[in-house]
């Protein structure tokens, strides 16, 4: 029976914020086991903590439709190998990405401008790191732990880093 009163807990959750996805007060003892997101039509937004811990996540696109995602939204998804990043999100907020040991390449799209603190700290698989021209601040410890890096791209219009 707890399987039912989880699904319970999910579908009111979904009907009182269909726009934004979160998961992380729903279901906490599935995450690790998540592999794979399709993110439906019409959610515009990923709330903060949504897939902490999803350690199993291997990859997810998120759609040009999404335009915001929250702090530490992906933090420590040790199996994400690769993220599309939407061009209509403005910030990569604090966290967002720490601990994805995985993660081997980022490529910072157009439409952001400004990446926060320790927003891909620990990402210790990072080797490649490219940061699109319209980024104009890129807050203390971002990369902090990215011992890997061998290659990385910062437009002169970054002004503070």
């Amino acid at each position: 029976m707890p399987e039912k009163n989880v699904l319970g807990q999910f579908n009111e959750f979904v009907r009182e914020h269909r726009d934004v996805l979160d998961i992380s007060k729903v279901c906490p003892g599935i995450r690790s086991g998540i592999k794979k997101i399709i993110i439906g039509k019409g959610i515009v937004g990923i709330g903060s903590k949504t897939f902490e811990d999803c350690a199993g996540l291997r990859s997810i696109a998120i759609p040009d439709r999404v335009r915001s995602i929250g702090y530490d939204a992906f933090e420590d998804c040790t199996a994400l190998s690769s993220i599309t990043i939407p061009h209509n999100i403005f910030v990569i907020r604090a966290g967002t990405f720490r601990g994805c040991t995985g993660l081997t390449s980022v490529a910072i799209p157009e439409g952001i401008f400004w990446i926060g603190r320790y927003a891909f700290s620990g990402c210790t698989g990072l080797r490649s790191v490219t940061i699109s021209e319209g980024v104009k601040e890129i807050e203390v410890h971002a990369f902090d732990g990215c011992l890997g890096i061998t290659s990385i791209v910062i437009p002169d219009r970054v002004g503070k880093i």
